[in-house]
């Protein structure tokens, strides 16, 4: 299951990046998130 997270972190990440990056200065939940999506 933690491919499947980062597979679609991943796909978000090259389809919408700026707003990725807007989300994460706007909610460090998300930063988080990914930071651990990422780590797992």
């Amino acid at each position: 299951m933690n491919w499947l997270i980062w597979f679609g972190v991943k796909q978000v990440s090259l389809r919408d990046f700026s707003n990725i990056k807007l989300l994460i200065c706007s909610n460090q939940a998300s930063l988080a998130f990914l930071l651990m999506a990422l780590y797992v």
